[in-house]
């Protein structure tokens, strides 16, 4: 691994592209600038968990918007914290697809980078606002170790940044909405389980649909976000509840079926991320006794 040529284009999937990223949430334009410039009004609805308004806009939606608003509706799932809200964004989540939303890769694949960069931000001793930074230079740092053409690299980075920072945005705005937070009242583990049943039932709902190289994918979007951030983690990461919550969600797309969870390995392996090697050290070992039985 340590000559072996690194693609830039191969650091994100052609599947995760930009304009898809933030379809729905922009009002018109280019660049990371006009991410949330103007919030979908279904985000708004979801956020405030307005159920009725928001199987209103269902209803009036055509067959490619369901598909925007399966992706808007599951990535809010990262950030439930009570059963009321399970109840209600699960219920919403299968009224989209009932109403014919079917794009299960797209919103897999999106909904799995969201899902690591909120534990990484979580598990940072950096804040929202500098990890942006933080996430560039590492960014940097990474591609300047690849073998590769300096224009492809140049746009793997700015694809790669555009859409950490629709990540982060989205983590902001979602942050806003749900104001001052009561930890002496918090359950992490409790929301953490929360969080992963929403996903479950997705991944239930999706079933068929979803390949195995569609997990794969979402395995490696999964992972990228924390080779970044890794290095500005708070020490005993691996041993706390965002590492519980990362194990979980790789556990899924595993039990899915991705077929890459060496490769991330040696990934992280190579870029330092020692946090994420224990957790994928655990995952491998999840897959070789479901490979045994």
């Amino acid at each position: 691994m340590e000559n072996q040529e690194l693609c830039p284009e191969e650091l994100v999937t052609s599947e995760f592209e930009p304009e898809e990223i933030i379809e729905l949430t922009v009002e018109g334009g280019e660049g990371s600038d006009v991410v949330f410039a103007r919030e979908s009004p279904l985000i708004v609805a979801v956020s405030s968990q307005d159920w009725k308004l928001s199987e209103t806009f269902i209803s009036l939606a055509d067959p490619q918007t369901l598909n925007g608003f399966l992706c808007i509706s599951l990535d809010s799932i990262w950030f439930l914290s009570t059963e009321h809200e399970l109840r209600g964004i699960t219920g919403l989540i299968t009224k989209i697809v009932c109403h014919g939303a079917h794009d299960y890769t797209r919103a897999t694949l999106r909904t799995s980078f969201l899902a690591s960069c909120v534990s990484s931000c979580q598990s940072q001793t950096v804040s929202l606002a500098d990890s942006i930074t933080v996430m560039a230079q590492r960014l940097h740092e990474r591609l300047q170790e690849c073998n590769g053409d300096e224009v492809l690299k140049a746009e793997a980075a700015a694809k790669v940044q555009k859409f950490t920072e629709w990540a982060l945005k989205c983590i902001g705005f979602h942050s806003r909405c749900q104001g001052p937070r009561d930890k002496a009242n918090q359950d992490s583990a409790a929301e953490i389980q929360l969080q992963l049943s929403a996903f479950k039932m997705f991944l239930d709902l999706a079933g068929n649909h979803l390949s195995g190289k569609d997990f794969t994918e979402a395995f490696d979007a999964a992972c990228f976000p924390l080779t970044l951030f890794s290095t500005s983690f708070n020490p005993g990461w691996a041993s706390g509840i965002s590492a519980t919550f990362i194990h979980g969600l790789l556990g899924m797309l595993v039990e899915g079926g991705t077929d890459n969870v060496n490769q991330c390995f040696l990934e992280a392996s190579r870029f330092g991320s020692t946090e994420l090697v224990r957790i994928l050290l655990q995952v491998d070992l999840i897959l070789n006794l479901h490979a045994a039985v």
